[in-house]
């Protein structure tokens, strides 16, 4: 994590609620994402932010955990979720939005009312699928050359 966003963190004065790692192995971080109930990604804040669909965005789709998600909610990534329904997309300013999603989701974990995502609606976007669908585009260029 970038030092500025943990600068930026502690004005908030909630560090006894947070832990952060140092680097974590790849297969330590998914399988810590698979135990998780929720799990949070944000887009960045910058001009291209509308066409950010962050590769961690797939792992998590792969984790079948719902998303609490802060970014564009007219952005690509937000059109995945929402088509796949396993995460809730809010705009960076929808302060009142997120806190009442994750009282809604604590709440619901808390009465063991959680439940993994439906995962016949990301197989689109498994690695094989977008290979078979990037194969099939090249064989369509080759005929047509």
């Amino acid at each position: 994590m970038d030092e500025s966003v943990k600068k930026e963190i502690d004005k908030f004065e909630i560090d006894k609620f947070l832990t952060f790692h140092d680097f974590v192995p790849h297969e330590q971080a998914i399988r810590a994402t698979v135990e998780s109930h929720l799990l949070l990604l944000i887009i960045n804040d910058t001009p291209t932010k509308k066409g950010i669909v962050p590769g961690k965005m797939f792992e998590y789709l792969a984790s079948e955990r719902f998303v609490l998600a802060i970014g564009p909610v007219d952005g690509d990534a937000a059109k995945i979720y929402n088509e796949t329904g396993c995460g809730k997309f809010f705009d960076y300013e929808d302060i009142s939005g997120i806190k009442n999603f994750l009282l809604e989701s604590y709440r619901n974990w808390q009465k063991g009312n959680w439940q993994p995502s439906d995962t016949s609606l990301i197989s689109k976007y498994e690695r094989a699928e977008q290979l078979a669908k990037i194969k099939e585009m090249f064989e369509r260029l080759t005929f047509q050359i």
